[in-house]
């Protein structure tokens, strides 16, 4: 995927990269690290952020209509940013299938990137 990730001092830091294109401007982020097990959201939650797989997997479960739609995601997925651009609430949970790795994106940095910027989509 060409990343240029540096490994954070602790979990929850904030840190700058470039990712994606060398061209393009640096990317504020913050690292996530799930056990299997653990939630990353839940439906119905406020979707203030993107987050990108970089290990691991997601068990993402819908409720809708009384049915249970189950998928995966995995390394190099980018999850929520159908909310996230809809401007509403989680439509699915996310959980850590196995220990996951993610880059958390905030909603206004997220923003910024796709405004003029095709690659991203």
């Amino acid at each position: 995927m060409g990343t240029n990730l540096m490994t954070p001092k602790k979990r929850d830091d904030w840190h700058w990269a470039k990712w994606m294109q060398p061209t393009e401007s640096h990317i504020k982020f913050k690292w996530v690290e799930l056990a299997a097990g653990e939630r990353l959201f839940q439906q119905g939650d406020l979707a203030n952020s993107v987050f990108i797989i970089i290990e691991g997997q997601l068990l993402m479960e819908r409720i809708q209509d009384n049915s249970v739609e189950r998928s995966y995601r995995d390394s190099g997925n980018l999850v929520g940013e159908k909310d996230v651009v809809a401007n509403r609430l989680r439509s699915a949970t996310a959980v850590a299938n196995i220990p996951t790795r993610l880059i958390r994106i905030s909603k206004a940095e997220y923003t910024r990137l796709k405004k003029g910027r095709a690659w991203f989509d």
